[in-house]
Protein backbone atom coordinates (compact mmCIF):
# COMPACT_ATOMS: atom_id res chain seq x y z
CA UNK A 1 0.00 0.00 0.00
CA UNK A 2 1.18 3.67 -0.99
CA UNK A 3 -0.76 4.86 2.42
CA UNK A 4 2.45 5.87 4.02
CA UNK A 5 4.35 7.16 1.13
CA UNK A 6 4.47 10.75 0.37
CA UNK A 7 6.93 13.29 -1.35
CA UNK A 8 8.72 13.50 1.33
CA UNK A 9 9.55 9.64 1.53
CA UNK A 10 9.11 8.22 -1.48
CA UNK A 11 12.01 6.17 -2.30
CA UNK A 12 12.48 4.81 -6.24
CA UNK A 13 12.60 1.49 -4.73
CA UNK A 14 8.56 2.73 -4.14
CA UNK A 15 8.76 3.14 -8.17
CA UNK A 16 7.25 -0.57 -8.72
CA UNK A 17 4.67 -0.27 -6.29
CA UNK A 18 3.11 2.92 -7.21
CA UNK A 19 2.92 2.62 -11.18
CA UNK A 20 1.56 -0.73 -10.26
CA UNK A 21 -1.11 1.07 -7.94
CA UNK A 22 -1.57 4.08 -10.31
CA UNK A 23 -1.91 0.92 -13.51
CA UNK A 24 -4.71 -0.39 -11.33
CA UNK A 25 -6.57 2.88 -10.52
CA UNK A 26 -6.64 3.29 -13.91
CA UNK A 27 -8.06 0.30 -14.90
CA UNK A 28 -10.76 0.77 -12.45
CA UNK A 29 -11.50 4.31 -13.60
CA UNK A 30 -11.93 2.87 -17.22
CA UNK A 31 -15.08 0.76 -15.42
CA UNK A 32 -16.96 3.40 -12.97
CA UNK A 33 -19.81 3.66 -15.47
CA UNK A 34 -20.70 0.37 -14.15
CA UNK A 35 -21.72 2.23 -11.04
CA UNK A 36 -19.55 3.45 -8.92
CA UNK A 37 -20.73 6.49 -7.28
CA UNK A 38 -18.88 10.28 -7.59
CA UNK A 39 -17.47 9.67 -4.08
CA UNK A 40 -15.43 6.39 -5.39
CA UNK A 41 -14.63 8.35 -9.07
CA UNK A 42 -13.19 11.17 -6.88
CA UNK A 43 -11.45 8.79 -4.70
CA UNK A 44 -9.95 6.74 -7.01
CA UNK A 45 -8.37 10.57 -9.32
CA UNK A 46 -6.92 11.47 -5.36
CA UNK A 47 -5.15 8.43 -5.93
CA UNK A 48 -3.87 8.48 -9.18
CA UNK A 49 -2.96 11.96 -8.81
CA UNK A 50 -0.77 10.65 -5.37
CA UNK A 51 0.80 8.02 -7.75
CA UNK A 52 1.79 11.07 -10.13
CA UNK A 53 3.18 13.63 -7.76
CA UNK A 54 5.76 10.14 -6.07
CA UNK A 55 6.57 9.29 -9.66
CA UNK A 56 7.52 12.36 -10.42
CA UNK A 57 9.56 13.23 -7.40
CA UNK A 58 11.13 9.83 -7.62
CA UNK A 59 11.82 11.34 -11.10
CA UNK A 60 13.27 14.58 -9.81
CA UNK A 61 15.48 12.50 -7.64
CA UNK A 62 16.93 10.63 -10.26
CA UNK A 63 17.50 13.67 -12.36
CA UNK A 64 19.06 15.52 -9.69
CA UNK A 65 21.34 12.44 -9.23
CA UNK A 66 22.33 12.64 -13.06
CA UNK A 67 22.71 16.41 -12.99
CA UNK A 68 25.38 15.96 -10.20
CA UNK A 69 27.13 13.32 -12.21
CA UNK A 70 26.98 15.52 -15.48
CA UNK A 71 28.18 18.39 -13.50
CA UNK A 72 31.18 16.44 -11.98
CA UNK A 73 31.90 14.08 -14.99
CA UNK A 74 35.80 13.96 -15.83
CA UNK A 75 36.75 16.15 -13.28
CA UNK A 76 39.77 14.88 -11.26
CA UNK A 77 42.56 15.60 -8.75
CA UNK A 78 44.85 15.84 -11.76
CA UNK A 79 42.90 18.02 -13.76
CA UNK A 80 40.63 20.35 -11.49
CA UNK A 81 40.88 23.94 -12.06
CA UNK A 82 38.74 27.23 -11.10
CA UNK A 83 36.61 27.04 -14.34
CA UNK A 84 35.13 24.15 -12.82
CA UNK A 85 34.08 25.93 -9.42
CA UNK A 86 30.56 27.07 -10.22
CA UNK A 87 30.07 22.98 -11.23
CA UNK A 88 31.36 21.70 -8.44
CA UNK A 89 29.38 24.36 -6.24
CA UNK A 90 26.38 23.63 -7.58
CA UNK A 91 26.78 20.12 -7.18
CA UNK A 92 27.36 20.07 -3.86
CA UNK A 93 24.32 22.02 -2.48
CA UNK A 94 22.25 19.82 -4.94
CA UNK A 95 23.98 16.89 -3.30
CA UNK A 96 23.35 18.37 0.43
CA UNK A 97 19.76 18.66 -0.16
CA UNK A 98 19.46 14.73 -1.29
CA UNK A 99 21.33 13.98 1.47
CA UNK A 100 19.14 15.73 3.51
CA UNK A 101 16.12 14.54 2.22
CA UNK A 102 13.80 11.00 3.29
CA UNK A 103 14.33 10.22 -0.27
CA UNK A 104 16.96 8.29 -1.20
CA UNK A 105 17.53 4.43 -0.60
CA UNK A 106 20.97 3.04 1.08
CA UNK A 107 22.77 2.44 -2.20
CA UNK A 108 21.78 6.08 -3.36
CA UNK A 109 23.08 7.65 0.00
CA UNK A 110 26.25 6.11 0.35
CA UNK A 111 27.13 7.09 -3.66
CA UNK A 112 26.16 10.63 -2.63
CA UNK A 113 28.20 10.70 0.65
CA UNK A 114 31.12 9.16 -1.15
CA UNK A 115 30.76 12.16 -3.86
CA UNK A 116 30.18 14.67 -1.84
CA UNK A 117 34.07 13.67 -0.16
CA UNK A 118 35.19 13.76 -3.66
CA UNK A 119 33.08 17.26 -4.74
CA UNK A 120 34.67 18.80 -1.39
CA UNK A 121 38.08 17.58 -1.74
CA UNK A 122 37.75 18.83 -5.68
CA UNK A 123 37.17 22.58 -4.05
CA UNK A 124 39.84 22.08 -1.71
CA UNK A 125 41.91 22.00 -4.40
CA UNK A 126 40.90 24.67 -6.19
CA UNK A 127 41.00 26.45 -2.95
CA UNK A 128 44.46 26.07 -2.39
CA UNK A 129 45.57 27.29 -5.91
CA UNK A 130 43.50 30.24 -5.17
CA UNK A 131 44.77 31.08 -2.32
CA UNK A 132 48.69 30.27 -3.55
CA UNK A 133 47.57 32.85 -6.37
CA UNK A 134 46.23 35.45 -4.09
CA UNK A 135 49.47 34.99 -1.54
CA UNK A 136 51.95 35.26 -5.05
CA UNK A 137 49.89 38.21 -6.45
CA UNK A 138 50.45 40.28 -2.98
CA UNK A 139 54.20 39.45 -3.74
CA UNK A 140 54.84 40.65 -7.29
CA UNK A 141 51.74 43.22 -8.04
CA UNK A 142 53.49 46.36 -9.21
CA UNK A 143 56.74 44.45 -9.05
CA UNK A 144 59.13 45.32 -12.24
CA UNK A 145 62.58 45.18 -13.34
CA UNK A 146 62.05 48.85 -12.64
CA UNK A 147 60.83 49.31 -9.38
CA UNK A 148 61.74 46.19 -7.59
CA UNK A 149 64.00 46.57 -4.56
CA UNK A 150 66.56 44.93 -2.67
CA UNK A 151 64.15 44.45 0.54
CA UNK A 152 61.91 42.37 -1.64
CA UNK A 153 64.66 39.35 -2.66
CA UNK A 154 63.60 37.15 0.10
CA UNK A 155 59.62 37.42 -0.68
CA UNK A 156 60.43 37.19 -3.76
CA UNK A 157 62.78 34.51 -4.12
CA UNK A 158 60.46 32.39 -1.50
CA UNK A 159 57.21 32.63 -4.39
CA UNK A 160 59.56 31.29 -7.13
CA UNK A 161 59.04 27.71 -6.06
CA UNK A 162 54.99 28.25 -5.66
CA UNK A 163 54.84 29.72 -8.79
CA UNK A 164 56.95 26.72 -10.62
CA UNK A 165 54.78 24.48 -8.53
CA UNK A 166 51.61 26.10 -10.30
CA UNK A 167 52.95 26.34 -13.66
CA UNK A 168 53.98 22.37 -13.54
CA UNK A 169 50.50 21.45 -11.91
CA UNK A 170 47.35 20.54 -14.16
CA UNK A 171 44.96 22.66 -12.03
CA UNK A 172 45.27 26.09 -14.10
CA UNK A 173 43.40 27.77 -16.48
CA UNK A 174 44.74 29.32 -18.82
CA UNK A 175 44.45 32.49 -17.85
CA UNK A 176 45.63 31.67 -14.15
Amino acid sequence: TIDSIDVNNVKSSDKTEIETVKSNVEAVLLTTGNGASQAQINELNAIKTKCTSLLAKIQDVKDKIADVDTKTDGITVDNVNSGNKANLDSALATINTLLASSNLIADERTALTTKKAEVEGLLGIISDISTKIAAIRSVTDGVTLDNVKSSQKTDLENTLPVIEELLLSTNLTSAE
